[in-house]
């Protein structure tokens, strides 16, 4: 008996999974174009010209937005 809903929730935890994950990714993509958004912005009005504000955001990479 057990074992059948140990089975039970395991699937509806897959099948949440399975749904959440397109959500999941699709915020984690629009957080990573705000945060270089916001970065460019920053450092557009800190003095640095656009061009290498555009160069240095696209080199930041998605471990430097969760720091």
């Amino acid at each position: 008996m057990v074992t059948v809903i140990y089975i039970i929730k395991f699937t509806v935890k897959l099948l949440m999974l399975i749904i959440m994950s397109p959500f999941i990714l699709i915020w984690f993509l629009v957080r990573y174009l705000s945060y270089k958004a916001a970065l460019t912005q920053s450092l557009i009005e800190a003095g640095v010209p656009a061009d290498s504000a555009k160069e240095l955001a696209r080199e930041t990479g998605l471990c430097k937005m969760f720091k």
